[in-house]
């Protein structure tokens, strides 16, 4: 396809500016990489993405970032979370997490955020995913402390904004019988001033456990 950059000299836009030529033309096949050109569509919500006007994934001069190369990962991922195209956003969101050791806590907490919307519909399907999505869920939640404080700092008034990761592990404990460690889960959240409705997750919780220490079996 005319216009495509196939090789590393030849790449800038985002993938270059990130330092990612090398990954993206070994990562992905041409036909691929095509796809992921035609598709991508910066998801622009707080920072967005600053490239020059016409720029594109590989083509065009960005000259400052908006988020570390994590972020940005986690960002042309999103654009991938259809059935057809999951794959592609694991193999980007792979090379996301390899990246996010250093980067700032709210471009890991929106990295960890997309791992569970990406993995969370294969669950039934692929016998990892629940594991990929637990583990994505705890990495959020050990973050909340430290990404609470700096939600509050740029967003001043605003509340907290609802926490997936306590969310649906929390729902994820839930469904297992897990009652006491989801009531644990939906309290810290409460504490920490996440929004959600995790008065009403308590009850539910609490009514369930009551009910097996009962010995009756929860509905």
């Amino acid at each position: 396809m005319p216009g495509i950059p196939n090789k590393r000299s030849e790449i800038e836009g985002e993938i270059g500016f990130n330092g990612l030529a090398e990954w993206w033309l070994s990562t992905f096949t041409p036909t691929e990489r095509i796809h992921i050109e035609e598709r991508y569509k910066p998801f622009v919500a707080g920072r967005g993405h600053p490239a020059a006007a016409g720029s594109r994934l590989t083509t065009g001069k960005v000259r400052s970032a908006g988020g570390s190369a994590a972020y940005f990962l986690q960002d042309l991922a999103f654009s991938f979370n259809r059935r057809d195209d999951r794959h592609i956003a694991r193999r980007i969101l792979s090379k996301a997490e390899e990246l996010a050791a250093n980067a700032p806590v709210l471009d890991r907490h929106f990295l960890y955020l997309t791992i569970i919307q990406t993995y969370y519909p294969d669950r039934d399907v692929d016998p990892g995913a629940l594991d990929k999505v637990i583990d994505a869920c705890q990495r959020q939640i050990d973050l909340a402390p430290e990404a609470a404080p700096v939600f509050r700092s740029r967003f001043k008034g605003a509340m907290l904004p609802e926490h997936r990761g306590f969310e649906q592990l929390a729902n994820i404990r839930e469904k297992l019988g897990e009652y006491k460690e989801a009531i644990r889960l939906n309290k810290a959240a409460l504490r920490q001033g996440w929004a959600g409705d995790w008065k009403m997750r308590i009850d539910r919780c609490e009514k369930k456990l009551a009910k097996v220490d009962q010995g009756s079996s929860p509905t």
